[in-house]
């Protein structure tokens, strides 16, 4: 009796098909912004079964190939190219580049994909947790499902942000523009209808116009995070360069910068102490400690090996630790 009710256990409940997982983004000449691009792809293509890159600075696909040869080759590390206009830029290329990826992305035989910025990776150690995840969420019918995230400053502080949605089932009507109800940073994915597009204060964009995905069409993850390393690895010379020209692009679209200034009053020194103002209220916050060794493994000898110069070595001296 009992062999039989575990036959017919069995029977009602097979093994669950493996999810075919990739993730997706976006790299605008990362040498020059200092991000940890190295570190970040290696560790992405360990994690997932596909990785899709949008490259705004045509030779990083070289450089990309160039660095992992085996990957490129096989196809697992895929590339397109979209220029980038920099320096000057506005917010709406962000829509733009990653809706690209995305269809690279939707191109693929992944059944769901992951949006990661450079600067942001899974540890090696949650994979499984993450595929039994996105099994749930294929399961329930889900569109996204959302993870936390840990920001980084320095290797051995941190502290637990909101839970974003960021894994996108590829089969699912969603896509990267402006939200007609609300203000999104263009980055958050929306409900799209595959037709309508922007236009925003008389002028018509290129990126699509939606609504935000139903709560009930998000999977929200716990116990398995993000590592965010933000501005962990710049310098402070080319972060001046870099926060404004983040602030200039969200006023070309929006009116106003972060902090709500015209864009005629944004200068490289009002978005450098908006910066700082924000970093101390958020160092503030990190009080949970880590050990180098136990972040991702390849990001672990860069951590290790912080200069002087970089933010995440001392904050650049401009906080009081």
């Amino acid at each position: 009796m009992k062999f039989s009710l575990l036959v017919n256990f069995f029977k009602n409940h097979p093994e669950e098909k493996p999810v075919k997982v990739g993730c997706f983004g976006i790299m605008n000449n990362p040498e020059y912004r200092q991000e940890p691009w190295k570190e970040s792809i290696a560790q992405k293509l360990e994690c997932f079964d596909m990785v899709c890159i949008a490259c705004g600075n045509e030779p990083d696909i070289q450089m990309l190939a160039d660095t992992f040869p085996e990957e490129f080759k096989k196809g697992k590390l895929k590339t397109i190219y979209k220029y980038w206009p920099f320096p000057e830029w506005s917010y709406e290329e962000l829509a733009k580049h990653l809706n690209c990826v995305l269809g690279l992305a939707r191109e693929q035989d992944c059944e769901w994909m992951v949006k990661l910025d450079v600067d942001t990776v899974f540890h090696e150690k949650d994979m499984g947790r993450v595929r039994k995840i996105l099994q749930k969420a294929e399961r329930k019918g889900k569109w996204l499902v959302s993870f936390p995230k840990l920001q980084f400053f320095t290797p051995n502080r941190y502290w637990e942000k909101s839970s974003i949605p960021l894994a996108v089932k590829m089969s699912s009507p969603v896509s990267y523009g402006f939200d007609k109800n609300k203000y999104t940073d263009l980055c958050q994915p929306i409900q799209w209808d595959g037709v309508s597009a922007t236009s925003y204060k008389g002028k018509e964009y290129d990126i699509p116009l939606g609504v935000s995905v139903p709560e009930n069409m998000i999977l929200k993850a716990s116990g398995v995070y993000l590592y965010n390393y933000d501005f962990t690895f710049r310098t402070y010379e080319r972060s001046v360069e870099l926060l404004y020209q983040i602030e200039m692009a969200h006023a070309r679209f929006w009116g106003k910068g972060y902090s709500g200034l015209l864009i005629e009053d944004i200068t490289r020194e009002t978005s450098m102490q908006d910066f700082l103002k924000l970093s101390k209220e958020r160092y503030g916050q990190m009080r949970k400690k880590m050990d180098t060794k136990a972040h991702p493994k390849y990001f672990q000898a860069s951590l290790e090996s912080l200069g002087e110069s970089q933010w995440g070595f001392r904050l650049w001296g401009k906080i009081l630790l």
